[in-house]
């Protein structure tokens, strides 16, 4: 009798060796691609054409710097819809 208690204790041991344990949750980050879309590309306001175009200086300066502040305005439109990201 002892034989076989003796077997059904090993066979208890080794049946509880393969219990696997319950899964674990691992998280991950995974980078994901940023689309920004900030609409189209507005017309540039000081080409070659409208600026040889114009005849006093002071005017050429005035388009030069109208067409500064739309880059700034545009850049900071990109750098917005950026840091959402």
């Amino acid at each position: 009798m002892s034989v076989r208690l003796i077997l059904l204790l090993l066979a208890a041991v080794l049946l509880l060796g393969c219990a696997t344990p319950e899964p674990q949750i691992v998280k991950v980050p995974v980078p994901v691609p940023c689309t920004v879309d900030v609409g189209p590309e507005p017309d540039a306001i000081a080409t070659y054409a409208a600026l040889k175009a114009q005849p006093d200086i002071r005017e050429r300066l005035k388009l030069a710097l109208e067409q500064i502040i739309q880059d700034a305005a545009r850049l900071g439109q990109y750098r917005a819809a950026v840091s959402a990201c």
